[in-house]
């Protein structure tokens, strides 16, 4: 028998979807997964000390989205505003600076095999993002993920 358990957010996974029992067992994992976290939010956030823990780690992304902003800010071809709120940061290439013929030295073989792999035929805004992971470990989203 299908089920069905609503996790934070919204979100709905099925359970025993094909009757092997997998599927329960997948849910009640991610279940147990879930709830523990949720049932430590109103000690943390009601804790003395969390207000003050809140305003320093806001003031250290506070620092981080301006270091990247003032990185990016003055690169040709690339148009970045700097977050405020929430840090995400937005980087839009101008059309035609980026190429699908573009690359980034992955030294690895086998990991740049598995980007080339990737990367035949996307977009290049994807294309750039799988060459930088591979490239730096840096791991970015493309706007083309977002419908952009």
């Amino acid at each position: 028998m299908a089920r069905l358990v609503l996790l934070s957010g919204g979100a709905v996974a099925g359970g025993d979807v094909d009757g092997d029992g997998f599927d329960d067992l997948f849910v009640g994992t991610f279940y147990e997964a879930t709830t523990a976290p949720q049932s430590a939010i109103p000690r943390i956030m009601g804790d003395e000390r969390y207000p003050g823990h809140l305003a320093a780690r806001a003031r250290i992304f506070e620092a981080r989205a301006k270091e990247a902003w003032n990185i990016l800010k003055d690169v040709d071809g690339v148009h970045v505003n700097c977050p405020s709120g929430a840090f995400y940061l937005t980087v839009l290439f101008e059309d035609g600076s980026l190429s699908s013929g573009q690359t980034l030295g992955i030294d690895k073989p086998d990991v740049r095999q598995v980007v080339e792999d990737l990367v035949a035929g996307a977009p290049n805004d994807r294309r750039f993002v799988y060459h930088l992971l591979g490239a730096t470990g840096i791991c970015v989203v493309p706007l083309t993920g977002f419908c952009c």
